[in-house]
């Protein structure tokens, strides 16, 4: 029995000094795996707050004379740049298959992607100088300014989506800022360009009236060329050239008593909405239209409200042409065959100096422009710029706002 107790005494005493070498083994462990647990933290902690003050501190896109331009600062024009070619963008890919940004120009031998960006840097580099010549000046922040700003960062970020806004960086304080800055360089450069010496009247009177005489007109035409089988262009057959003046005819002969612009359903609804765009129908009107749409298909004529013309400006042919500079105001023609049209055609106003007016108009832009760029040229020479490479070249036109 005390061989057993003993055996059982030493027992304990044996389990309790292997408890105690386990807790001393043990001990080191915990602090060391402490200890690598905690750096592992830290490090983590480190590298999520350097991704963060790298993503929030502001990326210099350029320098101007030693201040600063972030990309913050740039990217409304970024923005604008991109949005006029996106259009052309759908268009392309939706006909050819191919983005319109990728496309070569074949004036400067670059992609449309690269000449937009040539452009946009150039906007960004004189709307800066502008402003900064415009706070030398006395220029300031109007409350018109302000509240234009507010009006156009509203309309700005409607159209934009939650990732595009993240992706533009495009808050409202951050939009405010730069069309504020952009309102005051306008206002700057249209007080300077007032300022040049032009003489609008010795513009206006190298412009020749004749030259630009404008008519008015509302027609109808029909086109009488088609496609044959091959895709070649061919007139159409006699019996149906036949059938479409004998339709202009009897429009021709409806008009001596009826209104010119609404002798088919098309020419109904096109003069309806050209006078009256924003308007609804009513019912009794909507129901009328549908009645007019019923005899719609037995019309091959297309109905032109707003035509215009100045001589030799590829609209008509010079045999039509020659026509209808002798009609008086007012005066509907007889069925004229043109090549690949026939029309009838009513005369509006035969003298409307609307293309002259728009010619000088034109040419006085054209003078106030050249004076602009040469006083433009005069100021940037007190500047330079600096593009960060690192920045800028990872600056893509079309995918500013790339969804």
């Amino acid at each position: 029995m005390e061989t057993n107790k003993t055996t059982l005494q030493n027992s304990d005493v044996d389990g309790k000094k292997n408890l105690k070498t386990m807790e001393k083994e043990r001990k080191p462990l915990n602090i060391t795996a402490l200890i690598m647990c905690s750096i592992g933290v830290i490090l983590v902690i480190a590298m999520v707050a350097g991704v963060a003050l790298e993503n929030f501190r502001p990326r210099v896109a350029m320098t101007i004379s030693k201040e600063k331009v972030t990309m913050g600062d740039v990217m409304y024009y970024l923005y604008t740049t991109e949005m006029q070619g996106n259009y052309m963008d759908s268009m392309y890919r939706q006909f050819y298959g191919q983005s319109y940004w990728d496309m070569q120009d074949e004036q400067t031998g670059l992609t449309y992607r690269d000449s937009a960006k040539q452009q946009a840097e150039q906007t960004i580099e004189q709307y800066n100088i502008l402003y900064r010549e415009a706070v030398k000046a006395g220029y300031k922040v109007t409350k018109e300014d302000t509240k234009k700003a507010q009006k156009d960062v509203k309309q700005i970020r409607k159209n934009l989506t939650f990732e595009q806004k993240n992706k533009t960086g495009f808050t409202k304080g951050a939009l405010q800022k730069a069309l504020e800055k952009k309102y005051v360089a306008d206002r700057f450069k249209k007080d300077t360009i007032d300022g040049f010496d032009i003489d609008d009247k010795k513009i206006r009177d190298g412009v020749k009236k004749a030259d630009f005489r404008q008519y008015d007109v509302q027609y109808y035409s029909i086109p009488t060329q088609t496609q044959n089988d091959k895709n070649e262009t061919v007139d159409v057959d006699k019996k149906t050239l036949e059938t479409y003046k004998a339709e202009l005819e009897e429009l021709a002969n409806r008009a001596k008593t009826e209104d010119f612009d609404s002798l088919t359903p098309e020419a109904v609804k096109i003069t309806k909405e050209a006078n009256s765009p924003s308007s609804d129908e009513s019912k009794d009107e909507s129901d009328k239209s549908k009645d007019e749409n019923k005899d719609k298909e037995k019309y091959k004529s297309n109905f032109t409200t707003n035509g215009k013309f100045v001589a030799g400006d590829g609209t008509f042919t010079t045999e039509v042409e020659n026509v209808l500079k002798k009609m008086k105001n007012g005066e509907v023609s007889q069925v004229i065959e043109g090549q690949g049209y026939l029309y009838l055609v009513k005369m509006v106003n035969n003298n409307d100096d609307e293309a002259y007016e728009t010619e000088v108009k034109n040419q006085i832009t054209t003078e106030e422009n050249k004076q602009f760029d040469t006083w433009y040229q005069d100021v940037f020479k007190k500047y330079t710029v600096s593009i960060n490479s690192k920045v800028w070249d990872g600056v893509k036109i079309g995918d500013i706002t790339a969804k």
